[in-house]
């Protein structure tokens, strides 16, 4: 049977990371939801690790300036991983990326 955790704090014993969405999880798009840069605050005193994700076409340092305008600021999570940072990172490293030609058309 599923059962749903009251929060992070019922979590958090039992792993040593976590992933969390950026929009729909941190924040709304407008503000910050509340008690998220707490619920991080108290997972990093516990050790965990934080990974911000995000689908968003943006590379990693426009979402980390952004969850720092919510009050989320780097030093609540280790990185940031969205979809446009992975792209980048990609089409950067041409040579190896899968799609090699197209990245090196689309590019140079």
């Amino acid at each position: 049977m599923t059962r749903w955790a009251e929060g992070l704090a019922e979590l958090a014993p039992h792993h040593d990371g976590f992933v969390l969405d950026q929009f729909g999880v941190l924040h709304d798009g407008h503000a910050p939801y509340p008690g998220v840069a707490e619920a991080l605050r108290q997972l990093r005193a516990h050790g965990k690790r934080v990974l911000v994700l995000s689908n968003s076409g943006k590379r990693a340092a426009h979402n980390s300036a952004r969850l720092a305008r919510f009050g989320v600021t780097p030093d609540l999570y280790d990185g940031v991983i969205s979809s446009g940072e992975v792209c980048w990172q990609m089409l950067h490293r041409r040579d190896r990326a899968r799609g090699a030609r197209w990245a090196a058309a689309c590019c140079s």
